[in-house]
Parts: structure tokens; sequence; C-alpha cells
């Protein structure tokens, strides 16, 4: 990432999320009907952008852009962690239903 510039990079995190929206889609999860080790890591990666608000731009508006996300990511939240730690953050507070930013190509 070092030869891309600051703009380069976000383009390219939303290249990524775009391709990880396009393949959830409208499923509840990626694949079959258990989460699988692609739901966890793609939680990992929507928690680590939205929660705590540490970035913001281009790539927090994107993915606050495509609710399905977000959306999944509670799910993963409400079946993996306590209710206590999920009540601290709570997606629905934070995800909005802004128009995703025009695909990447």
């Amino acid at each position: 990432m070092g030869r891309h510039t600051q703009e380069e990079i976000s383009q390219i995190i939303c290249a990524d999320f775009q391709a990880i929206s396009d393949f959830l889609a409208e499923k509840p999860l990626f694949v079959g009907g258990k989460p699988t080790r692609l739901d966890a890591t793609a939680c990992g990666y929507i928690g680590n952008f939205l929660l705590p608000r540490r970035y913001k731009g281009a790539i927090v508006d994107d993915l606050l852009g495509r609710s399905h996300l977000c959306q999944h990511y509670e799910r993963m939240n409400q079946e993996f962690f306590s209710k206590q730690l999920f009540l601290l953050f709570p997606l629905s507070v934070i995800c909005s239903k802004k128009p995703a930013l025009a695909q990447i190509t």
C-alpha cells in the first residue's frame, strides 16, 4: 500500500467492500445456513472501520451506504457476542441509509 496515495488506498478498500457486498447480496450469510470463517472475517473488517468511529471519509461513507453489510455485522454480533457488549455499539444507531458511492471500476 505504500506505493499508493491515500485516495488510491480508499478506492481499493471501497472496491473490496463492493466485492464483499456483491457476493453477500441479500443473503443472511455468505455461504450456507451457518456462519463461516468468511462471515467472521467480514464482520471483523466491517467492525474495525465502524466501531469505534476511528475512521472518517469515503471508506466509512461507502460502508455505511451498504445497509446489508451493516445488517450482516449486527447479525454476527448478536450470534457470537454477549448482549452487554453488543448494546455498547448498536449499529442501528451508526448505520444510515446513505447511498453507496458509485461503483469503482
